[in-house]
C-alpha cells in the first residue's frame, strides 16, 4: 500500500498499477487453485458432503 501511494502522482503509477493488478490476479488465482485442491482432497478422502436441496 505504502509503494502505491509513493507513486500515486509519478510517472510510474501506471506502471504500478497494471504490476498490483498483476499481483492481484494471480493472488486470486492461486487462491482458486487451493480451494479445488482442498475440494478434490475431501472427494478423495469420503468427506464431501452433496449439497443441501
Amino acid at each position: 500500500m505504502r509503494l502505491a501511494q509513493q507513486n500515486a502522482v509519478t510517472s510510474v503509477s501506471e506502471e504500478c498499477k497494471q504490476q498490483m493488478l498483476t499481483a492481484s490476479r494471480t493472488l486470486a488465482v492461486d487462491a482458486k487453485n487451493l480451494l479445488d485442491a482442498m475440494d478434490q482432497a475431501k472427494v478423495l478422502a469420503n468427506l464431501a458432503h452433496p449439497p443441501a436441496e
